[in-house]
Formats: structure tokens, sequence, C-alpha cells
């Protein structure tokens, strides 16, 4: 049980980091907070989504 809770913590972890270090170099170069690329995250996680809950894939693969 605390495996599950720290894989899910890291994965999770992961997942805002890599949200923090687009914005991060959006706003490095171009200096405007451009949101444009989260919309391609929301698609990703529906994709996800759909891909188990419907479709039964592991989580793994869905990714």
């Amino acid at each position: 049980m605390i495996l599950d809770i720290i894989i899910n913590g890291l994965i999770g972890g992961s997942i805002y980091a890599l949200l923090a270090i687009g914005f991060s170099l959006i706003y490095g170069i171009a200096r405007i907070v451009n949101l444009a690329h989260t919309a391609f995250y929301m698609v990703a996680s529906y994709c996800i989504f759909v891909g188990t809950s419907k479709l039964g894939i592991h989580p793994g693969w869905a990714m």
C-alpha cells in the first residue's frame, strides 16, 4: 500500500514538474504567460482516461 502511494506521488509530481518546466521555458524565452500548451495536456489526459476506463488499457501503456 505504501508503495502505491509513493508511485502515485511520483507520477503526479512528475506531471506537475513537466507543466512547470513548460511554463517557465515559455515565459523565459517570450516573456509572456502562454497557456495554449495546457490544451495539449488536457487532450492527453482525456485520451489516457478513455484508454484506461473505456478500452481497459493498462495506465502505463495508455501514457
